[in-house]
């Protein structure tokens, strides 16, 4: 083992599982799973015998599950941790919980499809790399509101298509329709919480929000139903042909790009199949070209802490054109990768905290 390794620790009730993501994370050749453990006590052990960089932790165990794992964890030795979940909706709630006592991301399971392995195995990877460097975030407990409104019902039109050409992003942005004001989101490591940083401040009267939250496959849904619990404003899953409204707040589903169209005097959401763009899908480039395309220089763009680039381009794009543009800060981002992008290439108007970017949105009236 050489010294620059990162050390992981693989946390998994199933043999099967330990040794699969210990295969893949060693296959990069800059990861060392220096243990493995098969609960959260074990686990608790092998941490102090080997201080790892880095945890994947499993979600259900026996005789201590993931989330008290992870309570003891930030108690005792704040690590990164990356949590591996079973798409259930009771393992998304979990996961989700444990984000917001400070894992840093939430992965599925690894499937069993030799299609699909590849791929999270290039995943997991990167995520693994980028979470040796992150920011740990300690738990701040956030109350629900009360009085929530009702939620916004799904308004579907049979002619919209759902699989609109992805090469279309990559061709000149065409001109804009100028539909009024709107907010595009891009946020992918530290994501979750950030955007509940976001989304708390905002209070009515507000235009559309849309959010690309790069998420494993099944935790959208439950993520936009916690973050619903807290803003004043509506938070839904993005569905096709969705009536646009003010006041709401739009999140790409975790397998599908998401993008705006107008239709009359209406704007709708059309989620669209495709390649991934940026590594990812949904990808923010896609968001803020289609926005752009639609609401014009009323359109403002925000990217959020993650890892990688996607939405570097688009923000750029955005600013060049004449929207607003935001990047968050380097000390208040879990990892600093998007926001950097987006800095090195001019594209943000503003760099600002996190907890100053929707005062200074709202201050300038876009």
């Amino acid at each position: 083992m050489t010294t620059d390794k990162i050390k992981a620790l693989v946390v998994d009730d199933s043999l099967s599982i330990r040794l699969l993501i210990k295969g893949m994370l060693e296959k990069s050749g800059r990861v060392k799973v220096v243990a493995t453990a098969e609960d959260g006590r074990d686990a608790l052990q092998k941490i102090k015998e080997h201080q790892p960089d880095v945890i994947t932790l499993d979600v259900e165990m026996p005789e201590m599950d993931g989330i008290e794992c992870l309570k003891r964890i930030m108690a005792l030795r704040p690590t990164p941790v990356v949590m591996i979940s079973t798409l259930t909706e009771r393992g998304s709630r979990t996961a989700l919980k444990a984000l917001a006592l400070g894992a840093i991301d939430v992965f599925g399971k690894p499937s069993q499809k030799s299609a699909e392995i590849a791929q999270y195995q290039d995943d997991i990877i990167r995520m693994v790399e980028a979470a040796a460097h992150a920011r740990v975030q300690g738990y701040a407990p956030r109350p629900a509101l009360k009085n929530k409104p009702p939620l916004h019902k799904p308004v579907h039109d049979e002619g919209m298509t759902k699989n609109i050409l992805i090469d279309d992003f990559m061709t000149p942005v065409r001109k804009s329709r100028e539909m009024g004001p709107c907010i595009a989101i891009g946020a992918s490591t530290g994501g979750t919480e950030a955007l509940k940083t976001f989304v708390e401040p905002l209070k009515a009267p507000c235009p559309p929000i849309f959010v690309v939250q790069h998420i494993a496959a099944g935790f959208s849904q439950a993520f936009a139903e916690s973050l619903n619990k807290k803003t004043d404003l509506t938070v839904v899953e993005a569905k096709n042909g969705m009536t646009v409204e003010d006041n709401h707040i739009y999140i790409a589903p975790a397998t599908h790009h998401l993008t705006v169209r107008g239709v009359g005097s209406l704007v709708r959401c059309n989620v669209i199949e495709g390649p991934r763009i940026n590594r990812h899908k949904p990808s923010v480039d896609v968001l803020f070209r289609s926005v752009h395309e639609v609401y014009g220089t009323g359109a403002v763009g925000v990217v959020l802490t993650g890892m990688g680039d996607d939405g570097a381009r688009g923000l750029k794009e955005l600013k060049d054109m004449g929207a607003t543009t935001y990047a968050q800060d380097e000390a208040s981002s879990t990892v600093y990768g998007m926001p950097r992008a987006a800095k090195d290439m001019d594209a943000a108007s503003h760099i600002l905290p996190l907890k100053d970017i929707p005062h200074h949105i709202q201050k300038k009236g876009k």
